[in-house]
């Protein structure tokens, strides 16, 4: 009928309903799935690894030539992801808790938001701004860091958000999620906002999907 307000925009999510919100980003139905990896990642994660005294753990757990392949790839490029696949896998065989890999995706965070969200840190520190402000560019990151593979977001509340990873192989893994739920953290304080509680909602190894809900204070 003439003058009937709009409902915002719902999206598909992992069993096809999400809380109601208003849909900021969506999935990109083109984006297929993840194919290549930044050096970056997997570099951050290999040096917490020996950071944190895993190393030698994890090197029991992947084939020598695949290891010594990832530690030779040092120059920014791309490293498929059937190679990041073996890394996480390995990463996952090591059996951590989940205080470890807290621990470590705090760590990898830090990493990754020193290099990939350099110019918003260097705004938050001198405006007083709100999130939802530059969640797109904020959102930029993963295609920074990843070739392929697609992220939703969507607006749940006044300091809350949904996002969903579709077609991210190594999502399988509890340690990738895990990880990138830390890091997550990290890195959304660097342009800070304090994550609260954040939590993996569900994961679907059949779409490679991984669902995150991030309040904040």
């Amino acid at each position: 009928t003439m003058g009937a307000k709009s409902e915002p925009p719902r999206a598909q999510s992992l069993e096809g309903a999400l809380p109601r919100g208003e849909l900021l980003i969506a999935h990109d139905p083109n984006a297929g799935e993840v194919t290549e990896v930044r050096t970056l990642v997997v570099q951050s994660s290999l040096a917490e690894l020996k950071a944190h005294g895993y190393y030698e753990r994890y090197v029991k757990c992947i084939a020598a030539a695949t290891r010594e392949d990832l530690e030779s790839r040092v120059a920014p490029g791309w490293i498929p992801v059937a190679m990041v696949v073996e890394h996480y896998q390995a990463c996952e065989d090591m059996g951590l808790s989940n205080e470890e890999l807290s621990a470590m995706g705090r760590s990898v965070g830090e990493r990754l938001q020193s290099a990939a969200l350099v110019t918003l840190a260097k705004k938050a520190r001198e405006e007083d701004f709100d999130l939802w402000q530059i969640e797109a560019q904020f959102h930029r990151m993963w295609q920074r860091l990843y070739r392929g593979g697609s992220v939703q977001v969507i607006r749940l509340g006044l300091k809350e958000k949904q996002l969903e990873q579709r077609g991210y192989p190594m999502s399988r893994f509890r340690y990738y999620r895990q990880g990138t739920l830390t890091a997550l953290t990290a890195i959304h304080s660097a342009v800070g906002v304090q994550i609260t509680q954040a939590r993996i909602e569900k994961h679907d190894p059949a779409t490679c999907s991984v669902s995150a809900r991030l309040p904040w204070a």
